[in-house]
């Protein structure tokens, strides 16, 4: 690739190793993405940018110690960030660490109020806490946010089911349908 060989040309190229590590995990060689984050790491060890990325790269491959690090270290040189508040977040919900996270989700949406991804991960959060009808606030909002995400409608048709609301859960999954005709998983829901 272009990466590849602008690195085989430079010396200590921060930049193309930080592209090539994202083409990688773009394209699912994760572990070949975070050696080239870690060689970004040693020329900038407190790039907040480069530390998201590699922790990014941990939480895919299910390492959420390592990349709970990483989000951390990274908020510790880009603070308040709603992307790496929202994934750390996700990766403590991950170590059932779930006021922890719900926390950072808070913290995320103080950032940037209409974060919809952060109001689905609070939302999930809250669900697994049993807080149904909280959840489906931030459900609610994250599927007015991004009305073609089918998948946010799809969480609050299921809040909303386990709240007795059938009806309205159904309208949910309608609704998702039309985003993504023929799913059959949102099918099964009706």
């Amino acid at each position: 690739t272009l990466f590849s060989h602008a690195l085989a040309v430079t010396k200590n190229n921060c930049t193309a190793s930080v592209d090539l590590g994202s083409w990688l995990l773009k394209n699912g060689q994760t572990q070949a993405a975070l050696e080239r984050y870690n060689d970004a790491l040693k020329m900038r060890p407190n790039d907040p940018l480069v530390l998201y990325d590699a922790a990014n790269a941990f939480a895919s491959l299910g390492n959420l110690d390592a990349a709970v690090k990483n989000y951390r270290r990274a908020l510790q040189f880009a603070p308040g960030r709603p992307n790496i508040l929202n994934n750390l977040g996700c990766a403590l919900m991950g170590q059932n660490l779930l006021p922890e996270a719900i926390t950072n989700f808070e913290a995320a949406l103080r950032a940037k109020p209409d974060f919809a991804y952060a109001h689905n991960s609070l939302a999930t959060a809250l669900f697994k806490q049993g807080r149904f009808a909280e959840a489906a606030q931030h459900f609610d909002q994250a599927a007015k946010l991004a009305p073609d995400n089918p998948q946010f409608v799809v969480n609050l048709g299921d809040t909303l089911a386990r709240l007795g609301k059938v009806s309205a859960a159904a309208e949910c999954y309608r609704q998702a349908l039309q985003v993504e005709p023929g799913n059959q998983e949102i099918t099964a829901k009706l």
